[in-house]
């Protein structure tokens, strides 16, 4: 279960972009396609398109084709879907923008609905799909760093009915709070440096309970993570990086018992991941490219010891 939780956000988000050969001046358009998975569950991977729009013209210079949009530090609005072949198979909605005012402070938002396929063998089909909603705040302190707060909110409310006839009511909370600082140094003998460091406290919160019979369900997890990463750009084509994380659980569960009292599970660790990866990115065409990224990582657990890669497509207009 903890190696889903760690793995499924970074697959969703496994977007990789490097440079090379001759591309399009300035673009206000950027679309991609991209697929993340590990190599031990291969199928079990994410589809990912995305697409995004600049209020103003972003323009290629010498730095990475990879951070051509946090570079540019433009107001956008853009939108995604992602498709998981596990996890029940959810097909996640998100539309997103962030508006930068002339001061250098920024404000963004997004919206998200997740399609949960969940079958349940004691009940009729239940709807697990969740809605959420996020807010961020920053500055850019120069013209290739940033500093950042933001919170994301996502969950579901809703009952069904037992065979029984028995009505469940199933509430899910589960908020998440977070700062980070990123930074991109160029460099003369090589091309540069992206920095960044990173604090997320999440709070997840479930119940399900029965009235009629006076049953209740509770589970509650709070996750402490602190990341760490550099990507070194050898060349505008080529980066390697390392990373690393420090990841804490802190669950508690209660489930009722068939001689009507609770039992109470608990479950506190933490976990450190470290990591090195590789991307490239190949410019077809002016408008076209491909790209690859590969990330090993290692643990002191054998739960996230795996390697993760990701292709896709990008183009820019």
């Amino acid at each position: 279960m903890k190696k889903q939780l760690l793995t499924l956000p970074l697959l969703l988000g496994l977007t990789t972009q490097a440079f090379a050969g001759e591309a399009v001046n300035t673009f206000q358009h950027e679309a991609n396609v991209n697929f993340g998975t590990d190599t031990d569950h291969f199928e079990d991977g994410v589809w990912n398109l995305d697409y995004r729009f600049y209020f103003k013209p972003v323009e290629n210079n010498n730095a990475p084709q990879a951070l051509a949009g946090f570079l540019a530090q433009s107001s956008y609005l853009g939108g995604m879907y992602a498709q998981a072949n596990a996890y029940d198979d959810p097909v996640r909605y998100t539309v997103d923008g962030r508006y930068v005012m002339d001061s250098n402070w920024f404000i963004g938002a997004n919206y998200l609905y997740l399609d949960v396929d969940q079958e349940d063998f004691i009940a009729v089909p239940r709807d697990e799909d969740q809605t959420g909603y996020g807010i961020n705040f920053g500055y850019y302190f120069n013209d290739s760093s940033e500093v950042a707060i933001y919170y994301q909110y996502q969950g579901n409310s809703d009952s069904w009915s037992l065979i029984t006839e028995e009505v469940v009511d199933f509430d899910l909370d589960n908020n998440l709070y977070g700062a980070h600082i990123r930074t991109y140094f160029p460099l003369q003998s090589t091309t540069g440096l992206d920095l960044k460091a990173q604090i997320e406290y999440g709070k997840l919160e479930s119940s399900s309970v029965i009235a009629s019979r006076s049953i209740e369900s509770r589970y509650k997890n709070d996750t402490t993570q602190v990341s760490l990463s550099a990507d070194w750009y050898i060349t505008p084509a080529w980066s390697v990086g390392a990373g690393y994380s420090w990841f804490n659980s802190d669950a508690k569960s209660q489930l009722p018992t068939t001689e009507n009292t609770v039992s109470t599970y608990s479950y506190d660790d933490s976990i450190n991941l470290f990591s090195l990866s590789t991307k490239y990115w190949w410019q077809i065409s002016n408008s076209f490219a491909a790209n690859f990224a590969g990330i090993k990582r290692f643990s002191d657990e054998d739960t996230a010891d795996d390697f993760l890669i990701g292709i896709g497509v990008n183009a820019r207009f």
